[in-house]
């Protein structure tokens, strides 16, 4: 007989003594509970990942927050500026660098800053609330970097191009000048 499709119930243990039908009832229960709250999907634990901060309590959360989206507000308004991107994605980088010793900080005087330890080990929570928005904002601004200079690029060449035309028309000018008429182009070439 299989309840929920999950737990066989049999009349007899291993050890050849009765099962009560409250211990089988209990193992029910306990599998049920141990599958149902196990995320099946990705976005199921990034989910209960949200779900498990108390983002009103935590008031240096939302700084944190608040600073990434400074932080991205002045990525796109400076995003043709090489200085403030430069120095945008360097700090970025550097936060990043910086995470395992933040956590390590975290740890120790989470008391005074916040209503539960979020700073294990691993380095989970910082990996994705501090250096993951942080990596991602470093991550425009080198696409964005990149499309500037390709787009640079492509001035220099355009502008390359067009001093080469204008070399062949003086030089096409100063031939007219020597002869006083142009010459054909066969008889360019033999001079």
């Amino acid at each position: 007989l299989t309840l929920l499709g999950v737990v066989e119930m049999k009349d007899m243990l291993e050890n050849g003594t009765r099962m009560r039908p409250n211990d089988a009832m209990d193992g029910v229960v306990k599998q049920y509970l141990e599958q149902s709250a196990k995320p099946e999907s990705f976005f199921d634990e990034v989910e209960a990942f949200i779900y498990a901060i108390d983002w009103k309590a935590e008031r240096w959360l939302q700084m944190l927050g608040a600073f990434y989206v400074v932080l991205v507000v002045v990525a796109i308004a400076s995003r043709k500026n090489w200085t403030i991107q430069t120095t945008l994605l360097l700090t970025s980088l550097i936060g990043a660098l910086c995470a395992e010793m933040l956590n390590d900080l975290g740890k120790e005087h989470w008391e005074e800053f916040s209503t539960q330890n979020y700073f294990d080990d691993s380095g989970l929570f910082m990996s994705a609330i501090f250096s993951g928005p942080l990596l991602l904002i470093a991550t425009f601004i080198l696409i964005n970097c990149l499309c500037l200079m390709g787009a640079l690029l492509i001035e220099v060449k355009r502008l390359e191009f067009a001093r080469e035309k204008k070399k062949k028309q003086r030089k096409s000018k100063t031939e007219k000048g020597k002869t006083g008429k142009k010459l054909p182009k066969d008889k360019k070439k033999t001079e």
